[in-house]
């Protein structure tokens, strides 16, 4: 495992020109570009404030974590995790002739 890492770093700079292609090409078409990475969490995490603090309130104790953070940390995985998702589809589609 030690070895598999230690070539990462030898090969660094492929894997940073690499990320650099794949964000330019994902966000060529996009009016908002990069900044859509962090507008599309922070607007889930707005609207899911408003409905279960609002609309739908609990009784909560005082003493617990505000919601909104408790939120953010549960949308960042599964964020994370749906995109991983949907890519890795994208991936064995694109790449089924290799």
């Amino acid at each position: 495992m030690w070895r598999n890492l230690a070539h990462l770093v030898h090969y660094r700079s492929l894997i940073q020109s690499l990320v650099a292609r794949d964000l330019k090409a994902r966000y060529r078409g996009s009016a908002l570009g990069f900044l859509w990475t962090f507008v599309n969490p922070l607007l889930l995490l707005s609207i899911y404030s408003f409905v279960f603090s609002t609309i739908l309130p609990m009784a909560r104790d005082q003493d617990t974590t505000p919601f909104p953070v408790f939120l953010f940390c549960g949308l960042l995985p599964w964020t994370w995790f749906v995109t991983s998702q949907t890519e890795s589809a994208v991936s064995l589609i694109a790449g089924g002739n290799l």
